[in-house]
C-alpha cells in the first residue's frame, strides 16, 4: 500500500555547514573551495523503501511488514483507499507491506562538496580547468525508535557516496570550446541474490560556442552553442530490475547521447 498518510506530523532539522575558498598568491588564478554539511532531521516525512529493496533486505523495516495478516488488518488496510483492482488471491494475503509517507524517527545526512579551478592565458587563447567532487559520508535513517539504522548510501535505490566532474575550457576570441567527464563510483547492488557489484560509469559532454558582441565584452551580444550530452553514448550501468529496464533509475539515465543548440540573445 502506498500514498499519503493523515497521521504525519510536520519534520524539523538542525543544520550547520562550515567552508573556505582559498586562493593562494603563489598560484594565480587557482581557487580552492570545500564545504562540509550536516543535516539531522526529527519526523522527516518520507516513503519507507522501495519494495524490492524492502523485500530484500527487510532489517530496519519490521514496522511496516505484516505477513499471514489477520483478516481484522487486512480489513483495515481495504477500506483505507480505492478497492484493490483484480481480485484478492484465494488462498488468503500473506503480506501487506505499509509504504504510505511516513515520519522517520531519525534522519542523518553529512557529506562534503570540493572544488578547485584554474584559468591561464597563452599566446594560443585562455584555457580553465576545473574538477568538482561530491562525497556522501553518511545517509542513514531509522523508520521507528529502537528499529535498525538503515544506510541508504552505495545501494539500489541510495545514493552515491562519490561523484567526481573535471573538464577544460578553452576560449580564443569569439569562439569556445568545452570538454566534461562525470563519474560515478561503483557500489552494491543489494537486491539481487545473490548480491553483485554495479558498474561505476564515466560520460563525456563537449560543447562549441560562438559569441557575437560589440566592443563591449560584457554588453549586449548573441551567442549559439551546440552542447552534447554523453557524446559516446554510454549506457547506464546493469542492474537487474524485474520491472525490465534493467537499470538504477535513482543514480543513472537511460538516456544516451543527447545534442542540443542552443541560442541566446543578450541586451
Amino acid at each position: 500500500m502506498g500514498g499519503s498518510n493523515g497521521d504525519l506530523r510536520p519534520e524539523s532539522a538542525e543544520n550547520w555547514t562550515a567552508g573556505f575558498d582559498y586562493s593562494p598568491s603563489w598560484a594565480n588564478g587557482l581557487n580552492l573551495r570545500a564545504t562540509y554539511f550536516d543535516i539531522d532531521f526529527s519526523d522527516r516525512i518520507f516513503s519507507p523503501g522501495n519494495i524490492l529493496s524492502v523485500l530484500a533486505n527487510p532489517a530496519g523495516y519490521q514496522s511496516i511488514l505484516f505477513r499471514d495478516p489477520s483478516q481484522a488488518l487486512i480489513d483495515q488496510y481495504l477500506v483505507l483507499g480505492a478497492p484493490p483492482t483484480g481480485s484478492l488471491p484465494a488462498d488468503g494475503i500473506e503480506l501487506i507491506i505499509d509504504r504510505r509517507l511516513v515520519n522517520l524517527s531519525s534522519q542523518r545526512i553529512r557529506g562534503v562538496d570540493l572544488s578547485a579551478d584554474t584559468s591561464f592565458d597563452t599566446s594560443w587563447g585562455k584555457f580553465g580547468l576545473f574538477i568538482n567532487a561530491s562525497g556522501m559520508l553518511e545517509f542513514e535513517q531509522v523508520l521507528i525508535p529502537g528499529a535498525a539504522p538503515v544506510d541508504m548510501r552505495n545501494v539500489v535505490n541510495g545514493v552515491i557516496d562519490w561523484r567526481f566532474r573535471a573538464g577544460i575550457n578553452y576560449q580564443l576570441n569569439d569562439w569556445a570550446l568545452g570538454a566534461t567527464a562525470n563519474y560515478a563510483n561503483s557500489y552494491r547492488d543489494n537486491v539481487t541474490v545473490p548480491n553483485r557489484d554495479v558498474d561505476s560509469q564515466t560520460t563525456w559532454d563537449l560543447r562549441l560556442a560562438r559569441t557575437w558582441r560589440g566592443q563591449d565584452n560584457d554588453g549586449p551580444g548573441l551567442l549559439i552553442s551546440l552542447n552534447v550530452i554523453n557524446a559516446l553514448d554510454e549506457d547506464p550501468p546493469f542492474v537487474s530490475n524485474p520491472t525490465g529496464y534493467a537499470f538504477d533509475a535513482s543514480n543513472a539515465s537511460p538516456l544516451g547521447r543527447v545534442v542540443s543548440l542552443e541560442l541566446r540573445q543578450r541586451w
